[in-house]
């Protein structure tokens, strides 16, 4: 008992941050930093506290903010967070895209472009697929892509068979769309594989049944729409979605084999064709005109030809008129007769002839010279000789 009344040892307690400088006179209570709490005035070389320590942080937080319920507190994050995953349903969908909803991974509904919100996630989810961009597939030799055949080693995508048994290398490219973005999430698994795969099979299928000529001179174009025919209608029966736009036969080429040979060949046929061209031009050029000009000659002698049997039977009419008149009055027309044929006679002639019974009427200062000069009498530039 007398042991429990003695003093208890008094306990020095040691400031592990130093005791304050002698002669500091403020008696407020001092913290673990050395600072006295109650004295908070600026001093030289002291910034805000004493001494030159760094200011307490946690003290000044926790006096600055008010004291806080922990269940009021927990409540406004939970509604924090629970706004943030309403937010979250928020979408916006471009100009080309087409969103497809899904409520539990289950389609529910498609919305158009622009700014729209769905139940947030797990509840709802939203896929937006491009639906304006037209995709591109390369399938062949010299192609990026590579078929399941080529991947497993056994033969090239473009090497194909023609139904002439010869072998050539083929590039076409596969041009599509989506058309039903539905169709094309949940009907087919990989869309891109199964329209290569079946370009691939038309287009064996279509080179199997022409020739090696028939495609290269000329075929492409008919080949490249009838693949875009056919591989729409097996894509259709697979519901995948998609619209084909275009299948372009790019580059056709035989086996690199023979392919020298098989370019001197093409060389010589375009030689050949340039030379069979050059004729055909030649021909169009030089017929058209031997035919004319044979026409011409044609239209020529059946006009000389109407011309001269007309003549003749102006002359026999008129030797008939002329015989007629003789018979009427034999005297009268021999004389007519006589007397238009000395005419025809005497005026290309380039003497005068007159009737001797007119010589002593003949004034001897006639001017005989002026009556010759008529165009149509030969040598009327010569005097004329009065007989």
């Amino acid at each position: 008992m007398f042991s429990m009344l003695k003093p208890k040892p008094t306990i020095h307690q040691v400031n592990p941050w130093g005791d304050p400088p002698p002669g500091d006179n403020n008696k407020g209570s001092s913290s673990g930093w050395g600072r006295k709490e109650s004295s908070r005035g600026n001093k030289p070389g002291g910034g805000n506290n004493g001494g030159g320590l760094p200011p307490d942080f946690e003290d000044m937080f926790r006096k600055a903010m008010p004291p806080v319920d922990g269940k009021k507190l927990w409540g406004m994050i939970a509604l924090a967070v629970f706004a943030l995953w309403i937010l979250s349903g928020v979408y916006s969908v471009s100009g080309g895209e087409e969103g497809v909803v899904l409520r539990f991974g289950k389609f529910d509904r498609k919305v158009a472009p622009g700014l729209h919100m769905h139940l947030p996630f797990p509840i709802e989810t939203v896929l937006k697929p491009n639906t304006g961009i037209v995709n591109q597939i390369d399938v062949g030799v010299g192609s990026s892509g590579q078929s399941r055949r080529e991947l497993a080693g056994t033969s090239p995508a473009g090497q194909m068979l023609t139904q002439d048994r010869n072998i050539l290398n083929m590039h076409f490219r596969i041009m599509w769309r989506i058309d039903d973005p539905v169709k094309f999430l949940f009907q087919i698994r990989d869309p891109q594989a199964t329209i290569r795969a079946a370009g691939e099979s038309i287009m064996r299928e279509l080179v199997g049944q022409r020739t090696f000529d028939n495609i290269v001179r000329g075929g492409r174009e008919e080949l490249g729409l009838k693949a875009k025919e056919m591989l729409q209608s097996i894509l259709d029966s697979y519901g995948a979605g998609v619209l084909i736009v275009d299948v372009l036969p790019q580059k056709i080429d035989p086996p690199a084999e023979v392919i020298d040979a098989f370019n001197d060949v093409q060389r010589a046929e375009q030689d050949a064709e340039r030379e069979i061209n050059q004729a055909e031009a030649y021909r169009s050029d030089i017929v058209p005109r031997a035919r004319g000009e044979a026409e011409k000659i044609k239209l020529d002698a059946a006009a000389y030809k109407e011309q001269v049997v007309r003549e003749a039977e102006g002359e026999a009419q008129g030797f008939v008129q002329v015989y007629n008149a003789y018979k009427a009055s034999s005297d009268l027309t021999a004389k007519r007769l006589y007397i238009e044929t000395m005419q025809e006679i005497l005026k290309k002639s380039s003497k005068i002839y007159v009737d001797g019974k007119a010589v002593g009427n003949v004034v001897p200062f006639l001017p005989l010279q002026d009556l010759m000069k008529r165009p149509n009498v030969p040598g009327n530039n010569q005097p004329a000789e009065v007989q």
